[in-house]
């Protein structure tokens, strides 16, 4: 029996913990085995963990509260000595975490379906939060991309001044997505009562919930929800920001006009070590809601394998790699006309709906729209 996630084959302290009790891993352990499963914890979604620990690949005690919530969450006890969780990497453990990861690869390694013109694009194309090329500090250069000013804070910098306020955006978005899901449950053949009603539709507004059958509704809600959790442990984890300061002005790079990349799906693929890049075009996003879309938004690409889609009336993309689909190609619906499955996958739509979530307001007053481009206050 071995190992079969990217991340976990082949490591000799994580194979034999597979097979031998000696082996399990416990707080207080140190070393690249351990930082694997800080890693996969992230990865899944089970809580935050410190910078040091991670830093450091050290088993502490907010590894440990990841680990205990891992395996409470998927009931794992050794029924014949303890009749709950504890906080120890053993057997039953490291084959879960295994299990998940590469079911997680396993939805990203074909690729990503391109909708905008019917093409197909590698899962480790770069996709860009890109504003307009003519926005400030996206002239063409003569040669190369150019380096910031001497003394300029760093692109890096920026985001992590954003980073607090984009968590708790997430973290509005996440807890209207679970009031739903409860609420779809606990009155599954009824009317939703009036306030749980007014969360519904705003979740609604964004995800297209009511375009699908009853009973696949909650299913729906899972799968966002699974994404918005993993995109807050994303937002607790610097480690997986990384900082480019060169400003992308050089209409022969790939991310010519590009503020921040991220790839898609990649916060499944080990491979991928920083998640998201902000390039020095970040700094000229104005206003800490538009950095806020902006990082929501490359979370959106990276949780998801979220593509970008049209806001508003249908207009040209976004941009991959920096560039439009298809030169030019448009979407041909409106926002408020996509798919629930074009929405899932809108890197847009995961920055949307938790702006507007975070008005604490479900009506359309709260809502930011016609989109994260437009959030320059």
């Amino acid at each position: 029996m071995t190992l079969q996630s990217d991340l976990f084959k082949g490591d000799g302290k994580l194979e034999a913990c597979l097979v031998q009790d000696s082996a399990h891993i416990l707080q207080g352990a140190v070393g690249p085995h351990v930082g694997k499963i800080q890693k996969a914890l992230t990865m899944l979604g089970s809580g935050v963990i410190s910078a040091d620990e991670l830093s450091g690949q050290r088993y502490g005690p907010t590894t440990a509260r990841s680990v205990l919530r891992f395996k409470t969450d998927r009931s794992i006890i050794n029924r014949s000595y303890q009749s709950t969780p504890d906080a120890i990497v053993g057997k039953m453990t490291i084959a879960a975490l295994d299990r998940e990861l590469v079911a997680q690869q396993n939805q990203s390694v074909d690729g990503v379906h391109c909708k905008y013109c019917d093409c197909h694009r590698p899962v480790r194309l770069q996709l860009a939060f890109a504003l307009s090329t003519t926005a400030a500090g996206a002239a063409p250069a003569a040669s190369g991309p150019t380096p910031l000013p001497a003394g300029s804070k760093s692109p890096l910098a920026h985001a992590a001044e954003v980073a607090g306020t984009a968590l708790t955006w997430a973290t509005a978005a996440l807890d209207w997505l679970k009031r739903t899901s409860a609420a779809l449950k606990r009155f599954p053949n009824a009317s939703l009562p009036p306030a749980d009603q007014a969360i519904f539709a705003a979740v609604d507004v964004h995800f297209h919930l009511g375009k699908l059958p009853p009973a696949d509704q909650v299913t729906q809600l899972d799968k966002l929800i699974a994404n918005y959790t993993q995109i807050v442990a994303m937002l607790n984890s610097p480690m997986m920001w990384g900082d480019d300061p060169r400003l992308y002005s050089d209409r022969n790079d790939p991310r010519f006009g590009a503020y921040a990349t991220a790839t898609p799906g990649g916060l499944h693929d080990p491979s991928v070590d920083k998640k998201i890049w902000f390039h020095g075009l970040f700094l000229n996003a104005t206003g800490v809601n538009c950095r806020c879309a902006m990082f929501l938004h490359e979370c959106g690409h990276s949780v998801a394998t979220a593509l970008h889609y049209a806001y508003g009336a249908p207009r040209a993309s976004g941009g991959v790699a920096g560039k439009p689909h298809a030169n030019g190609a448009t979407h041909p619906r409106k926002y408020s006309d996509l798919t629930p499955d074009e929405a899932l996958h809108n890197a847009d739509t995961y920055a949307t709906f938790a702006a507007h979530a975070s008005t604490k307001d479900p009506t359309p007053n709260g809502d930011f729209r016609p989109g994260a481009h437009d959030l320059t206050h």
